[in-house]
């Protein structure tokens, strides 16, 4: 990813530890998730 700083992706209730959430921003695609802690 070549835009700097921190981008909203998803809403944090979206993101879990149970299964990994698959967005695209600019072109790329990522994958957003928790650890077993709850950490992102």
């Amino acid at each position: 990813m070549t835009t700097p700083g921190w981008w909203a992706m998803a809403l944090s209730e979206a993101v879990n530890d149970q299964t990994p959430l698959a967005v695209a921003y600019g072109g790329e695609e990522l994958v957003l998730f928790r650890n077993a802690a709850g950490q992102a």
